[in-house]
């Protein structure tokens, strides 16, 4: 059973045009990520970039760069201070080398991977680094701690790293829940009219129930779930 034709043209129209849409836009930003990577896969749009320090994190960021060059990145070394054990494999300098290319703007971007014992030279780093143009971009030293899925979080207007989350429990966990149920409800209560008109419509275009339970494999055993009918 179709609905009138006036209202099956309109839909059409905006089904088309929807279609349309969304793969032009694909198509778009696939042509524009397909010649950026070209053109710098070629040295073209290119920021030359340097690691200050000698964490584990500043050199794992530099080969990723090498191994993705469309990302436009040319990786000049490692920058830090000899020590008794030696230097890095990709070792351009000390930090005074760093200064003078970077005032020589031979370097765009300064990422920072330093130890939190080094807070001294971080900080006078950043401000003579300040007088240059290069953008100065901090690696947090969260790899101290062994936590490598940590995220940046902002607690009024300071920027903080959680290392461990307490679970909730207790009074914030029933908040939690009914606050879900809540929400969930008032979803649903909103929502409510287009489900029915979509209901509507499969029950009008096609036999059978709207909503009918049917046996799934999961997990290697048979369950059985509720699912709804499509319009034919």
């Amino acid at each position: 059973m179709a609905f009138n034709d006036d209202f099956d043209n309109r839909l059409a129209t905006w089904l088309a045009w929807y279609a349309l849409s969304s793969l032009g836009l694909v198509l778009c930003r696939s042509f524009i990520r397909f010649g950026a990577g070209w053109l710098r896969n070629r040295g073209y749009n290119t920021r030359r970039v340097a690691v200050a320090g000698d964490l584990p994190a500043g050199q794992a960021l530099l080969d990723s760069f090498r191994n993705e060059p469309w990302l436009g990145f040319e990786v000049v070394g490692v920058y830090h201070d000899p020590k008794p054990g030696g230097v890095s494999a990709d070792w351009a300098g000390n930090f005074e080398q760093l200064i003078d290319d970077a005032k020589a703007s031979r370097i765009h971007n300064v990422y920072i991977a330093m130890s939190m014992s080094d807070g001294a030279m971080v900080k006078k780093l950043v401000r003579e680094l300040a007088d240059t143009t290069c953008s100065v971009i901090l690696i947090p030293d969260v790899f101290t701690f062994n936590i490598l899925h940590s995220r940046v979080e902002e607690m009024s207007g300071v920027p903080v790293v959680p290392l461990y989350d307490t679970p909730l429990s207790g009074i914030n966990r029933l908040l939690k829940r009914a606050e879900d149920i809540v929400l969930a409800s008032l979803i649903l209560l909103l929502i409510s009219p287009v489900l029915c008109c979509i209901a509507l419509a499969v029950k009008l275009s096609s036999p059978g129930p709207v909503i009918f339970r049917q046996t799934r494999l999961r997990d290697g055993r048979q369950a059985d779930q509720g699912s709804g009918s499509s319009a034919q």
